[in-house]
C-alpha cells in the first residue's frame, strides 16, 4: 500500500508515519514537504491513499491554508481516498462541503492520540483502497495484452496508417476494458437495480436511456423527469458532424403509484416482480429504480411522449433540461426494445380476446 503524506512540517507527522508503518506491514509511506510539489509527486508516486495537511506556516509566523490547492487537484483530476490531517481539519467542511462530507474523505485533527485516529481511519478506508488497487491492476493487465497481442496485428494492416493506427489501438484498449467489466459482472452475482446508472454520464453525447429533468425541478417531482428514446446514433455530435435530429424524443415519467394504477396491477411484490420487473417493462410502463439524490423511484410512460429541442438540453444557465444519469448495457438496449415493443407493433382492431382464449384452451384439451 502506497501512502503519500503532504505536510510542510515533516516532524509533525513523524509519529503518525511510525504508527502507520507499525500497523500496516506493507505500507510504503512517503512524506512530501511542499504543497506546491504535491500534485507532481502524486502523479509520479501514484499513492493509494493521501494524508494531507491544510495549514502552512507563513514567514510572519501565522498559518495559511495552502493545502486546499492540492486538495482540489486531487478531487478534480485523480481522486483517491484522503485523510485530512490538520490542526483544523474541519475547515474542509466549511470551504468544500461536498469534499468534507464524502465517505472516502476522513477528517482527523492533530493532537493527543491523533496517530491512532489516523490508523483507524486507514482501516476504515482499507476496503475501498483494495478495490481500487484490484481494479487498476486488472485494467493494467488488459492494456498490456492489447499492446502485446493486438498492436502487432494493427501495425501489419497496410490500409491503416499514422493516426488511424493510434485510434485503432485506443479503441481496442477501451473495448477490452469494456469486455473486462462485463466479464467481472458475471462473477459478482445479482446486482442492485440502481447499479444500471452511470452517474455522472461517461459521454458528452446524449444517448438513448439517458434521464433528463427540468432545470430547477425538485428532486421528488417525478413528473418533471424524461427518458430519452431517440436512437443514440441520431444524437452524436462531433466537430465535423451535427446530430441528425433537431429535437429529442423522450417519454414522460410518472410516480410508481400512478404507473401501477394505469396498468391495473396490484401492489403485491410478487405481482410486480412477475409482471413488470422480470422482463424490465410491462405494456407501456418501464420502471426506473431510485438512485439516492439523483433519480427517484418512477416509471417512464412509453406512450406519453414529448419532443424537446436539442438545444434545450445542457448544463448551461439557459438550459431547460439537464441530464442527470445514463444507463449501462444491457439496460440501454432494454429501453430501445421496450419502446419498439410499445410503439412499433402493428395496429390491430379490437378483438374479443377472452372468447379466443377459451377457444384455444378448449382446442388444446381436445387434442
Amino acid at each position: 500500500m502506497r501512502l503519500l503524506v503532504v505536510d510542510d512540517q515533516p516532524e509533525s507527522v513523524a509519529l503518525a508515519k511510525i504508527a502507520i508503518e507499525g500497523a500496516f506491514k506493507d505500507a510504503l509511506v512517503v512524506v512530501e514537504p511542499s504543497f506546491d510539489d504535491a500534485v507532481p509527486r502524486i502523479d509520479s508516486f501514484e499513492p493509494d491513499l493521501i494524508i494531507l495537511d491544510l495549514l502552512q506556516q507563513s514567514s510572519t509566523g501565522g498559518f495559511q491554508a495552502d493545502g486546499f490547492d492540492p486538495l482540489e487537484a486531487i478531487w478534480n483530476t485523480r481522486f483517491v481516498a484522503i485523510i485530512i490531517y490538520s490542526a483544523q481539519s474541519r475547515l474542509v467542511e466549511e470551504r468544500f462541503p461536498s469534499i468534507g462530507q464524502h465517505p472516502l474523505v476522513k477528517l482527523v485533527d492533530k493532537g493527543l492520540d491523533s496517530e491512532e485516529n489516523v490508523v483507524n481511519s486507514i482501516q476504515r478506508l482499507m476496503p475501498f483502497i483494495q478495490v481500487l488497487k484490484r481494479t487498476r491492476s486488472a485494467a493494467g493487465t488488459q492494456l498490456s495484452i492489447v499492446l502485446k497481442h493486438v498492436v502487432p496485428q494493427i501495425l501489419k494492416t497496410l490500409t491503416v496508417q499514422g493516426n488511424q493506427q493510434i485510434d485503432a489501438i485506443s479503441r481496442a484498449s477501451y473495448r477490452r476494458l469494456s469486455a473486462l467489466a462485463d466479464n467481472a459482472l458475471d462473477d459478482v452475482g445479482s446486482s442492485w437495480a440502481w447499479e444500471r446508472y452511470l452517474v455522472p454520464p461517461i459521454t458528452r453525447d446524449l444517448l438513448i436511456g439517458d434521464i433528463l429533468v427540468k432545470a430547477g425541478a425538485p428532486f421528488e417531482s417525478v413528473d418533471e423527469y424524461r427518458l430519452i428514446l431517440s436512437p443514440s446514433c441520431d444524437l452524436v455530435a462531433t466537430e465535423t458532424r451535427r446530430p441528425k435530429v433537431k429535437s429529442v424524443l423522450v417519454a414522460k415519467c410518472c410516480s410508481t403509484r400512478d404507473g401501477l394504477r394505469s396498468l391495473a396491477i396490484s401492489r403485491r411484490p410478487q405481482d410486480i416482480r412477475r409482471r413488470i420487473l422480470s422482463q424490465g417493462f410491462y405494456e407501456r410502463m418501464l420502471p426506473l429504480p431510485a438512485l439516492v439524490d439523483v433519480v427517484p423511484n418512477m416509471m417512464a410512460n412509453l406512450t406519453d411522449l414529448e419532443l424537446i429541442p436539442f438545444n434545450d438540453i445542457g448544463d448551461g444557465p439557459g438550459s431547460k433540461f439537464k441530464r442527470v444519469a445514463s444507463v449501462s448495457s444491457p439496460f440501454r438496449e432494454l429501453v430501445a426494445w421496450a419502446y419498439i415493443q410499445t410503439a412499433g407493433r402493428p395496429g390491430l382492431p379490437e378483438t374479443d380476446l377472452d372468447s379466443w382464449a377459451n377457444e384455444v384452451v378448449a382446442d388444446a384439451k381436445g387434442q
